[in-house]
């Protein structure tokens, strides 16, 4: 199974294109009344508009060698029938499958040379994080686990599979399936810790935005980070800065120290570090694009 194409639903369609074209350097491929393609590497996303709902990813498609070896007969949520005639790649056979986020669902294309061009975004593509309600985002990592035929992945120094952090004073807890091998990104579930104390997150008001969840943010990689703020930045993208003291932690200096990077340098340009098994990773958030607590 690979990744084919994103699909964005737009309650302001010409905003959101605007966006991805003049601020992320997305190329216009086709453009129709109310949807277009749109491509930046190995990306593809598909933008429609909706104006009568908030924007949101509303289908992650992929391709697969073999549709009739598809495990959603065991998916509880899942409801699949093998068809034809896709508007967008005719006389390819697909299925498509409701996802357990009740606005998102899954198209299943059979892998062929009319749809193996788009194989390759998790090239580009690190992870997808998908907000989840509480006592559900375990659920969720199993269902994808099973659908994209792979293991929930142990996060580092957790034998459970689980991690729980701490942003801003407001806790979560991290599910992660690890497509290691598979040619998929890391899909990662998130839901809020139930402590009162902790008060109202990011996570919660995702979810209530968007009735009932789906994907948050899409991680895309680089090869240069502080280049990618730099041009972001000049084309118009707000990234969230981080307060000083994350970068005076300990920790957080000696991983920067182990990376040769100045610390204030990072925070110059927002980036964080995170280290697990397989080494460090670099990351800079951008403000929600289309709205607020939406993608």
């Amino acid at each position: 199974m690979l990744l084919k194409h994103i699909e964005i639903s737009c309650r302001n369609f010409s905003k959101a294109k605007q966006i991805f074209t003049s601020n992320f350097a997305f190329s216009l491929v086709n453009e129709e009344k109310d949807s277009c393609l749109l491509k930046s590497n190995n990306i593809k996303l598909f933008l429609k508009n909706n104006p009568a709902d908030v924007s949101r990813v509303t289908n992650v498609a992929f391709t697969c060698s073999d549709l009739s070896s598809l495990s959603v007969t065991n998916l509880k949520t899942a409801t699949s029938e093998i068809r034809e005639n896709c508007p967008y790649h005719p006389g390819v056979p697909y299925v498509d499958i409701l996802s357990p986020f009740p606005t998102l669902s899954h198209r299943v294309y059979q892998e062929s040379s009319e749809t193996h061009s788009g194989s390759f975004m998790s090239h580009d593509i690190d992870h997808f994080l998908f907000c989840c309600d509480r006592r559900t985002a375990k659920l969720h990592a199993q269902w994808y686990a099973e659908l994209m035929n792979v293991d929930p992945y142990p996060l580092s120094g957790s034998e459970s599979g689980t991690m729980k952090v701490v942003v801003n004073g407001s806790g979560m807890e991290m599910f992660v399936n690890c497509g290691k091998g598979s040619g998929l990104p890391i899909f990662a579930f998130s839901e809020p810790i139930i402590n009162n104390a902790l008060g109202y997150n990011q996570i919660e008001r995702f979810v209530k935005a968007n009735n009932g969840g789906g994907v948050q943010h899409i991680g895309m990689k680089s090869s240069d980070i502080f280049k990618t703020v730099h041009e972001l930045r000049e084309r118009g993208v707000r990234v969230i800065e981080q307060p000083y003291s994350y970068y005076t932690l300990e920790d957080k200096l000696s991983q920067f120290q182990d990376l040769d990077i100045d610390p204030q340098l990072a925070f110059e340009n927002s980036i964080i570090v995170d280290k697990d098994e397989d080494g460090y990773l670099l990351q800079v958030f951008t403000e929600s694009l289309l709205e607020k607590d939406g993608l």
